[in-house]
């Protein structure tokens, strides 16, 4: 995908409700020597940048024609009475870049229990949050589910990382679990059918019994 073009904002010249208005967005991007530059981008074309970003986030943008650099969506505000979003802020973000990164877990196989109808796997847990440099960062985790059998679960610290990242989500977190299906059976409602039967017959000899009372006066 082409990188996100974006131009510089002067501030004291440019309001942001003005270039709402017009389709704009306001930006502002921390670059890597912790300064900041003011920008603005058609909103469209940003939601199209942010659509085809890489597993990290990661898409390109650039400036005022200039060389692409590797940025990440850092925050956004947005009025969710008007679905509008109203103003954007974007990081810099080098290979070598130690990050906090929310990372995908996807299931690799199925467990027997499941295949058989039995039970079901249940995924608890979506992404967990990962610390370590951009370029060993992975997209996403893929955990083996397999060998899993009814009442097993696999939590985040139990995954192999790579070398350099750390796990930051709660260690204890259940990422994937099999649990058993319990059907309905006749069993489970003839007991609840008898009380039924009871109560109907108890209420019936009660309006007898009112009955009777009534004729005999």
């Amino acid at each position: 995908m082409p990188a996100l073009q974006v131009e510089t904002r002067d501030v004291k010249k440019t309001k942001p409700t003005h270039l709402r208005r017009d389709g704009i967005i306001p930006l502002a991007l921390t670059r890597r020597d912790h300064t900041t530059i003011n920008l603005m981008a058609p909103v469209q074309e940003l939601r199209d940048a942010l659509k085809h970003a890489d597993g990290h986030g990661r898409f390109e943008v650039k400036l005022n024609g200039e060389k692409t650099i590797k940025v990440i969506l850092k925050q956004q505000t947005y009025d969710w009475l008007h679905h509008k979003a109203l103003s954007a802020t974007l990081q810099e973000v080098g290979e070598d870049d130690v990050l906090k990164l929310d990372v995908p877990v996807i299931s690799v196989g199925t467990p027997q229990a499941v295949s058989d109808g039995e039970a079901m796997l249940t995924q608890p847990t979506s992404h967990v949050k990962l610390r370590g440099k951009v370029a060993d960062m992975p997209e996403h985790l893929e955990i083996d589910v397999s060998h899993m059998g009814v009442g097993d679960s696999v939590s985040a610290h139990s995954v192999q990382l790579p070398a350099g990242v750390d796990l930051i989500s709660a260690p204890d977190a259940t990422l994937f679990t099999v649990q058993i299906i319990r059907a309905v059976t006749e069993a489970d409602l003839t007991p609840q059918t008898a009380e039924g039967e009871e109560a109907a017959a108890a209420s019936g000899e009660a309006e007898e019994a009112a009955g009777g009372e009534e004729e005999s006066s």
